[in-house]
């Protein structure tokens, strides 16, 4: 498991370690909690910042040895995800990410939901690391979760052959 923290680091530099780790069966993912204003407007910043760490701490209980994950902000984070078959492996590990948020975090007796989606890239060619193709990689994952909230989904699922594999 590898954390890359944007906070502590030149990001650029994160994004180009992040996108190396990339192969022909890995996957590349943001998730962003998406209610943070909601959470303040509703049960104040101290409560905001404690829905904010369970989002962080879930996020990070997702990683499997060799994956990697960037927290880029406290609300956005990005995945590689290594070793995986096809896009049905990635499916089965989108699915396990949207069940670490089904539960809603519980702090001073209130359940406070945490709004998060995610877009996923499944990459089937090798170039997916290549430093030309990372601008393209960042505009297809984050069409990949565009895609989950127009659609009303936590999830969506694209593939670097811009065959769209969209689920639930």
């Amino acid at each position: 498991m590898r954390i890359i923290t944007g906070n502590h680091c030149d990001p650029s530099v994160s994004h180009q370690g992040l996108l190396a780790t990339l192969n022909q069966r890995s996957a590349f993912g943001l998730a962003t909690l998406d209610n943070v204003g909601m959470l303040i407007a509703n049960y104040g910043v101290d409560v905001a910042r404690l829905a904010i760490n369970e989002f962080g701490r879930r996020c990070r209980s997702f990683l499997r040895d060799n994956d990697t994950l960037m927290e880029f902000s406290d609300s956005r984070v990005y995945y590689v995800l290594t070793d995986l078959n096809d896009t049905n492996h990635l499916l089965l590990a989108a699915l396990k990410f949207e069940r670490l948020f089904d539960c809603p975090f519980e702090t001073n007796e209130q359940s406070i939901p945490l709004y998060v989606n995610v877009g996923w890239l499944f990459c089937t060619t090798r170039s997916c690391s290549s430093e030309e193709d990372s601008s393209r990689l960042y505009q297809m994952v984050g069409q990949a979760q565009q895609n989950a909230i127009s659609c009303g989904r936590k999830y969506d699922i694209l593939s670097t052959e811009n065959t769209a594999t969209s689920q639930v």
